[in-house]
C-alpha cells in the first residue's frame, strides 16, 4: 500500500513545474492551492534532492510562506488568503509549523528548520507577553491571535514553548530505542535544559556555554543519573560522547 500510494502521489500529486503538490479532483485535474499539507511529504523519501531542494524553497519566499509569522496554512499570493488568518485562510497553527519544522529536521535541513521555529516561537511569544495567553491559532501578517481565535489554548500550541523550544530551537531529541540524545547545537547564547526525562528512570541536566560563533566548538555541562550517549553537532563538526550517571 504505500508503495502504491507513493507511486501515486509523485505521478499525480506532483506539479514538476511549480514544485509544489496540489489536490486531485475526480476528474483527474489537479487544484492550483498551495496548502501547507502538502509538507507531509517531507515525511516521505518521495522527493529526489533537486525536487526537495525547490519544494522547500517556497518557506522562504515571502510572496508566499515566508510572512513576518510563518507558515501561513495557505500562501499570500492565493486569492482567498488573508491578513488576519480566518482559520485557515493563512492562520498560522501550531501542530502544521511542528509538521513543518520537525519534517525540514527529518531531512537533514537544520538550518532552515531552526530559522523557521525561533521566527515562529518568537510570534507566539509577543503575543503571549501582550495578553498572557497562547492561542488556538495566529494572524500571519501581525504579531496577534488570529481572527476569533480562542484563548488559554495550550492544547497543540503548547507545541510552541515545549517542543518548538526544547527540539527545534535549542536542538535537543531524545532517541529512546538507541538511548541516545541528539543534540544539534544551533543558538550562539547560553541555554540549556534541566530535569529532562529520558526512558522510566533517566532524569539530565543539558547546558551549553555561549559561543562567540556557531563553527565554535559547544562546552556543554551535562549530569545524568543513567549511563547514554549524547550525538553532538554544529556547525563546525559532530562527535559521539559517552555520558555516564553523576557525570
Amino acid at each position: 500500500e504505500t508503495k502504491f500510494l507513493k507511486k501515486y502521489i509523485k505521478e499525480h500529486l506532483w506539479d514538476p513545474k511549480t514544485a509544489f503538490f496540489y489536490d486531485r479532483y475526480a476528474d483527474g485535474s489537479k487544484g492550483t492551492l498551495k496548502s501547507i499539507g502538502a509538507y507531509w511529504a517531507l515525511w516521505t523519501d518521495i522527493l529526489e534532492p533537486e525536487e526537495l531542494k525547490r519544494f522547500t524553497a517556497h518557506l522562504n519566499d515571502p510572496k508566499t510562506f515566508a510572512r513576518k509569522h510563518p507558515v501561513p496554512s495557505m500562501p499570500a499570493d492565493h486569492e482567498k488568503y488573508q491578513a488576519d488568518g480566518r482559520y485557515w485562510q493563512g492562520g498560522v497553527w501550531a501542530p502544521t509549523n511542528y509538521m513543518v519544522i520537525s519534517g525540514l529536521r527529518n531531512k537533514n535541513l537544520y538550518s532552515q528548520a531552526f530559522a523557521l521555529a525561533l521566527k515562529h516561537h518568537q510570534q507566539v511569544l509577543e503575543v503571549y507577553k501582550k495578553t498572557g495567553t497562547f492561542y488556538e491559532y495566529y494572524s500571519p501578517e501581525k504579531t496577534e491571535p488570529g481572527f476569533l481565535a480562542r484563548p488559554e489554548f495550550i492544547g497543540w500550541t503548547g507545541l510552541v514553548p515545549i517542543s518548538i523550544l526544547i527540539e527545534c530551537i535549542f536542538g535537543i531529541t531524545a532517541n529512546i530505542q538507541n538511548n541516545i540524545i541528539e543534540w544539534d547545537v544551533q543558538l550562539t547564547e547560553e541555554h540549556g535544559v534541566d530535569k529532562y526525562p529520558i526512558g522510566k528512570e533517566g532524569l539530565l541536566s543539558l547546558h551549553c556555554a555561549a559561543r562567540s560563533n556557531a563553527k565554535q566548538k559547544p562546552e556543554l555541562n551535562i549530569k545524568s543519573n543513567i549511563p547514554l550517549k549524547l550525538k553532538l553537532s554544529w556547525d563546525g563538526g559532530s562527535e559521539v560522547l559517552e555520558i555516564r550517571p553523576n557525570s
